[in-house]
């Protein structure tokens, strides 16, 4: 038996590794937008930490200025008030003054805004335009002011500047320190700088700081600063105080930028403006790339090794079911003295047990349908050797019912010539009756056909005897027949005991075939075919049945009519005597003595009133006899079916014998 080159291990290593594939690219690829993901929540994590340190750097920077300014403002009224306590002033006692504080400058002013004394004899005789910060000090409208650091037009340094008036009122005191150092200081620590720093990092494509207005203020590009913002990411940030994170292509600089803006607020929680980060997701897009090649090799690297495996466990798991399947083989062959040999204990081995257990139950089924069909072959002989010997018997009953129905058919004619002759005798009767006269006056004449009355009276006696016989023959010949029919009846009940038999052998091949699953079917067909013809001999059986219980009616009607037949044919026999001794009488009678004639006459007119009853019985033997004949016939035909029925039968059991031949054959296919 060939078998399809395609083992069941090489589709269970098909379909795992198929499956291991899908399984592999599925967590790749799932890790991959995982880490993906994850890496751009860690740039997000990250844009806003650097954005949160150039907040926090704007809010220390803010604090540190305000730190600074206090303290200086503090130092500058300080030295102010010290100053402006003094009771005189010189331009010698302020320079003094200045090497000994460290003041850069000291000018005393009058009211008319106008420098009088100074540390440094250039500004003397300069005089405070209206919008200068001290006037509000010289007109007094303030008692002290400190002016913001501010960069000399002259030398480019920076001072800080503050005064307060005098305290008679009648000026005022400025003085100017250097602030150098703390400009140079908080630039250091401007948010420029530190948006410059940020954006010089690798993965920082741009950050910038905008105000209320979308001005850039601060920008890792100093050549944008100024410049005028207004995003959506931007007006929400501002507007809505929201924070706007995410991806875009820019143009621009051709490649895509992760972008962060978060909201800017002073120390009394107002919205001053915005900080935008963009950052490049090009390093997280190499990262992506170099895990999805690391992964690939990894899994390519488990793939294999998995495949190993995975080949190795098959192909152990598969060596049984390669020994069962080489097995079947030779048990689909009718090899059924194969052992299966299997000795793992899983699914396998069951499978392996059961189907060992099936074998061995399909061979003892084997042997029984072998002995059942040994011993059905002999039934089928049997039955066919009493079909044929009731063919025979039916041959029989029919040639004998032939002969009966053509004697009485004799019977009939024979009892139509009596008849007519009676009938004959009953109008000579009538005659000798009419012409009583002419048998006084011509005795002699009366005396001849007395005589011949009388010969055809024992005529007549012999016919009816003939009669007589003729009917003891048709009612031997019925009472035959009966008994032949019950002969056949018991012939029948043999084949209906024969045919339940093979029916309900039938059953039980077609139980077995049942048990035996797809390996019995082929014998299901068989036994329901058994079961078929076996019921076809019953139906037979029962007709034939039928038909001989309607012929043993009929023939004991056809006994019970010939029996009342010949009875009456006695009396008519007895009748016909006693006539043939009146006649002998009547001749005796007128030989001695013609005076009698009228008793003659009498006699005469009783023996015509006894031919009439003797017409009447023939007649009724007549129809009698039609009747039996007729009867006759219909046992004849019933006979001719009962033969038909029987040839049936036998061709029946001929197929029945020929189908446990086929199955004798098909069993010896099966080596057990």
């Amino acid at each position: 038996m060939k078998r399809n080159n395609q083992s069941i291990a090489r589709k269970i290593l098909t379909y795992v590794i198929i499956c291991l594939i899908i399984a592999i690219t599925s967590i790749t690829f799932l890790s991959v937008q995982t880490a993906k993901n994850n890496l751009y929540q860690l740039m997000e994590l990250n844009g806003k930490e650097m954005v949160e340190g150039i907040k926090y750097q704007a809010y220390m920077q803010e604090i540190m200025d305000e730190g600074v300014d206090d303290i200086l403002n503090n130092y500058l009224y300080d030295a102010a008030f010290s100053i402006a306590a003094m009771n005189s002033y010189s331009d010698e006692t302020l320079e003094e003054l200045s090497r000994k504080t460290g003041l850069e400058e000291i000018n005393v002013i009058d009211g008319n805004g106008e420098i009088i004394y100074s540390n440094m004899p250039a500004n003397i005789g300069y005089v405070y335009g209206e919008s200068h910060a001290m006037q509000q000090v010289l007109k007094g409208s303030r008692e002290k002011i400190a002016e913001d650091i501010r960069q000399s037009e002259v030398d480019q340094r920076y001072y800080k500047y503050g005064g307060v008036s005098l305290a008679d009122g009648s000026g005022a005191v400025q003085i100017g320190i250097s602030a150098d150092a703390v400009e140079e200081m908080r630039q250091g620590f401007s948010i420029q700088n530190i948006v410059q720093s940020i954006g010089q990092q690798e993965n920082v494509v741009y950050a910038f700081v905008v105000n209320r207005d979308f001005e850039a203020t601060a920008h890792s590009n100093p050549e944008r600063v100024g410049m005028i913002f207004n995003y959506e990411g931007e007006r929400r940030a501002i507007e809505a105080g929201q924070e706007h994170t995410g991806i875009f292509t820019s143009e621009e600089r051709g490649m895509d930028i992760y972008e962060v803006i978060l909201p800017i607020e002073n120390n009394a929680g107002e919205i001053t403006g915005a900080i935008n980060m963009g950052l490049s997701v090009a390093t997280v897009e190499d990262a992506v790339r170099q895990m999805v090649l690391r992964s690939i090799i990894v899994a390519a690297i488990i793939a294999i090794m998995s495949i190993i495996i995975i080949y190795i466990a098959v192909q152990r798991t598969a060596k049984p079911i390669k020994l069962l399947a080489a097995s079947t083989d030779k048990i689909a062959l009718g090899d059924l003295t194969e052992e299966i040999e299997v000795k793992s204990k899983d699914e396998i081995g069951s499978l392996a047990n059961s189907f060992s257990i099936m074998v061995k139950n399909v061979k003892n089924m084997i042997e029984k349908i072998m002995v059942t069909s040994n011993n059905m072959n002999s039934f089928s002989d049997k039955l066919v050797a009493s079909a044929q010997q009731n063919a025979t018997v039916s041959d029989q009953i029919a040639k004998a019912t032939e002969e009966v129905a053509a004697g009485a058919s004799e019977q009939v004619k024979k009892t139509n010539h009596v008849k007519k002759n009676v009938e004959d005798v009953s109008n000579k009767i009538k005659n000798i009756v009419g012409n009583i006269e002419d048998l006084k006056t011509s005795t002699m004449s009366m005396v001849e056909s007395a005589q011949k009355s009388r010969k055809e009276m024992q005529e007549m006696n012999q016919q009816i005897e003939a009669i007589k016989e003729s009917s003891h023959v048709s009612s031997t010949t019925m009472k035959n027949l009966s008994a032949t029919s019950e002969e056949i009846g018991k012939i029948v009940d043999v084949i209906n005991g024969i045919a339940n038999q093979t029916n309900l052998l039938a059953l039980n091949a077609a139980i077995e075939a049942a048990r035996a699953g797809e390996a019995g079917k082929g014998f299901t067909v068989v036994a329901e075919e058994i079961r078929n013809l076996a019921e076809q001999s019953v139906k037979s059986a029962e007709n034939i049945t039928t038909l001989i219980q309607e012929t043993q009616e009929k023939s004991k009607a056809a006994i019970i009519t010939i029996d009342d037949s010949t009875s009456q044919v006695d009396k008519g026999q007895q009748i016909v005597e006693r006539v043939g001794h009146s006649f002998e009488g009547i001749v005796a009678t007128i030989n001695e003595n013609q005076d009698l004639f009228k008793n003659l006459e009498t006699a005469m007119m009783d023996l015509n009133k006894m031919f009439t009853n003797t017409t009447t019985l023939i007649q009724d033997i007549k129809f009698i006899a039609e009747d039996t004949a007729a009867n006759t016939e219909e046992v004849a035909a019933s006979t001719e079916e009962q033969m038909a029925s029987v040839e049936e039968i036998t061709s029946s059991m001929e197929q029945l014998n020929e189908m446990v031949n086929e199955l004798n054959h098909l069993i010896t296919q099966f080596k057990i």
